[in-house]
Parts: C-alpha cells; structure tokens; sequence
C-alpha cells in the first residue's frame, strides 16, 4: 500500500486521499500554532498510540529549538544575537547560521539569512538595505562558537531553520516510536518522510498548483518518496494581498517563478534550495539543483510553464474525461466560494469545525466541497453535515477533510461535478456552510444559487461563527 498525503503548498494541509477511509493505515496527531503554523504527525502501522507519542515528541524538540531559533520571539537566542555585535551562541544557532551562509554561497547569493532588517516595502530603501547586509563582512569563529555581526545584519534564518528543526523533529519522533514502519512530519506545508527500509512503505505527496490557490483543489503533481524531505517557496495569492519573494542579489522582489518544490535529502536542504530558486530563472534554478545528488524540483514560471529537473518523480494528475450532461455549465465555467472565518480572539479561541457541501432542487447532496477537521469526535457538532452527508459517505468527507484553520478567508472552487465525477446541469442549487466551535456557538448559512448560462454572483449575510459567504459564477482559471 502506498500511504498518501498532499502538500498544498499555499496554505499547506495534510490531506488523506483514498477513497476509502476504512483503509488509512496510520494514526494521525496534528496541533496549531507550532511555529506560527500547524504541525501533523502520522505514523504506520496505526494504533497503539504512536501517533501521539511521536507529535508529543516532535513537538518538544520543536518548541526547545523554537527558543533557539525564532525571530518573531524577543526571548529567542537568535533575538539575542540580533541585538548584540558578538556572540557565543549555542551548538544549533551556530550550526544554522553557518547553514544559512553555506547556502549563500552555494547559490550565488540566491539565498540569504541576513536580511531581517530590511523593509517590507519594494523601493530604493529596500534595495540599498540588502545591498548593505549582504556586502557586510560577517565572521564566525568555530572555538567557542563566536559571530562577528556587522550593523547592517539582521539574521533571518526561516529559510533553513524551518527545515533543521524538522528534521531535528523526525530523529526526535523515530526515537519516541522505534517499532515505526512509516514517520511522516509535516510543519506548515513542509515535510519529512521516513520509511523502514524492510517493511516501510513509500509515502504518497502531492504539490499544489500556485495558478489555482483554492483550499480543495488537488495536487498539481503527485510523487512518491520513502525518504527525504518535500520543500515548497512561491509567491502567496490568498487574501488578494501583494506577496513577494525578495532577490537577495539585487534586493528586488522576485518575479520569474510563483512556484518551486525541490525534494532533497534533509528538509534543511530542501529548504533552502527551494528558497533560493523561487528568486531565479526557472532554467537556471533546475540548474542549481542539478549539482547535488539526491535533490530535484519542479518549478512553475510566471507565464504558467512547469519545468521539471531530469530526475524529478512527479506524475501529472489527469482527470477522466467524462461526457457532458445534456443543459451542463457552459464551457470554463466554475462556481468559486468565498469563505470568511471571524476571528473572535481570546485565549479560549479554538478554531472551528466547518463543512461546505452543494445541494440539488431536490435537497440531495451532489458535492462535498470542504471539510475543515478531520477529527471525527469533534465532527458531529456539524450536525446537520453529520446527518445529511458525513455518516452516510465516509469515502466523500476522507477525500476533501482538512485540518481546522485560523481566522481568515478561505476559497473553494467548484467545477460542476458531482461527488462521483459526473457533470450536473444548470439549474437551482444550494450552497451549505456550517460551522462550530468549542467554546462558541453554531451557525449553518444556505445560500439559494442559480447556475445558468451568463455569469452570476450571490452573497451571504455574516452570523456568528461565519463571516460574508460569497459564491461568484462564471469563466475561471
């Protein structure tokens, strides 16, 4: 059996996709706000309770290196080192920062982990504060781990920390459960897979298509991988908001690539190579990667071209060509969803549990389109989901069921297929959205579509656990 699960690179999610979920051979451990994003955990065989042992276990490495390595904490080693000319530094912040100016120059200054002090906004103050950083002369002195930091430096090291510490968390995970066949971690869209080399399995991983930033849209390709890491870089499209990648070389934002996996042996590497290309032209990035044995990348340009390295595993996903339905959607046609979680703050917040499914004139259930949550004995506060869809078709929620998340608009699209892949026709539809929280309260919305021949937009009013739901009908990507 092939295990399986998908990187969605823009708001990255762990995503079961078998069709039946009776099958899923692993046990599953996930908890939010792990470094500012979410962490899951799965474990093969299933039971036992490996799943916990190993998240608790990944997660306590986490938080300690967290301490060590975050630049979002005032308290972290790494502050400390950013407010001070010299250091003696710890054993890992020595060894990440000399990660980061290693991958500096192995990519010609493609990546860089000095640049924390530069300004958020393209411009002439931006351009002249990379150029000062990176001409700086920084020193590190390997007895007793001294840096030298210049004033123009600022260390901003997320682009390999993240990849040390989860590969710092798998060796901590695999120690918790050594009778593991299968260790996955993935830490905000990035992931580290280990299979046992006599009865492990290859872990299934899908890359997600950053032309269609939709959160149940499936993988642009799919690859296999027993061991190594699956890193991803690109420009960020959700919330409409204007998202670059800074060139380190020219301090300009970046605009070649909106895309770029690379797969490597260690998610450190895999890291800052996928950083480091996402600010290049894409023949030369696939040029980059080609110098190190084991790594590979897929890389999609800014006109839409995807160009592979020659040793990349990916297989395109295809969908079954399937006859149109006499009265189907006009051609291009999709329905895109707009979903806005409030956030209601406080220390008692807990994300919620939310579901988005299509209804026929008829009141049958014809698409699930969203299930955020995948824990089933949370699920049933979506109640009237849980006794119109979930316990009625497992296989349907095992397909689209995703981890709960933070405040904030999520889109859906919808292509006029039904849940079995069949092409409905124009007509009269309901869009259902339902949402619950523990320690908050229940709201379902059923917004009335009409799908005709010429483009449409509904919208719905906010109540308390949803926000405006907005549906718009026409050509689309």
């Amino acid at each position: 059996m092939v295990l399986v699960s998908t990187l969605l690179g823009l708001g990255a999610a762990l995503v079961p996709q078998t069709a039946d979920a009776g099958d899923l051979a692993w046990s599953r451990w996930a908890a939010d706000h792990v470094l500012g994003t979410s962490l899951d955990v799965m474990v093969t065989p299933g039971g036992a309770g490996l799943g916990e042992r190993a998240g608790l276990a990944a997660l306590r490495e986490i938080a300690r290196l967290d301490r060590v390595l975050s630049r979002w904490r005032e308290d972290s080693e790494l502050a400390a080192l950013n407010r001070a000319p010299r250091s003696q530094v710890s054993a890992e912040l020595y060894a990440v920062v000399g990660m980061a100016e290693h991958w500096r120059r192995e990519t010609g200054g493609a990546f860089s982990g000095r640049l924390g002090a530069v300004p958020g906004t393209p411009g002439a103050a931006q351009r002249e504060a990379v150029k000062a950083a990176e001409a700086a002369i920084l020193r590190l002195e390997p007895s007793g781990r001294a840096i030298d930091r210049p004033e123009a430096v600022r260390f901003d090291l997320d682009g390999v920390a993240k990849g040390y510490i989860l590969d710092r968390a798998l060796v901590a995970a695999l120690r918790a459960v050594p009778e593991a066949s299968g260790l996955l971690i993935d830490l905000g869209g990035d992931v580290r897979v280990w299979s046992h080399e006599g009865r492990g399995e290859a872990w299934r991983l899908g890359v997600a298509d950053p032309a269609r930033p939709f959160d149940n849209v499936g993988p642009l390709q799919t690859l296999s991988l027993r061991r190594g890491a699956l890193a991803y870089s690109g420009v960020r499209a959700r919330d409409g908001g204007d998202h670059h990648i800074l060139d380190p070389r020219c301090g300009a934002p970046a605009s070649a690539v909106t895309g770029a996996a690379v797969i490597a042996p260690t998610a450190a590497q895999a890291d800052a190579l996928a950083t480091a290309v996402a600010v290049m032209d894409p023949e030369a990035g696939l040029s980059l990667l080609g110098r190190w044995p084991g790594v590979s990348g897929m890389l999609v340009a800014a006109d839409g071209r995807m160009l592979t390295s020659a040793n990349w595993s990916g297989t395109h996903l295809t969908a079954a060509t399937t006859a149109a339905a006499p009265g189907a959607w006009p051609a291009g046609f999709r329905l895109s969803v707009a979903v806005e979680i409030p956030d209601k703050g406080g220390a008692n917040y807990e994300r919620p549990y939310l579901a988005a499914w299509i209804t026929d004139a008829q009141k049958r259930v014809v698409k699930t389109l969203l299930v955020l949550g995948p824990e089933p004995r949370w699920r049933e506060s979506n109640y009237i989901f849980w006794r119109r869809v979930e316990r009625m078709d497992m296989a349907a929620v095992a397909r689209v069921a995703r981890t709960t998340r933070a405040p904030g608009r999520y889109e859906v699209v919808w292509d006029g297929r039904a849940d079995d892949g069949q092409p409905l026709p124009r007509g009269a539809y309901t869009l259902n959205v339902e949402a619950s929280r523990e320690h908050g309260g229940h709201s379902f919305v059923a917004l009335p579509l009409a799908l005709g021949s010429g483009r449409a937009n509904f919208q719905s009013d906010p109540t308390q656990e949803l926000g405006v739901i907005t549906a718009r009908y026409g050509p689309g990507r």
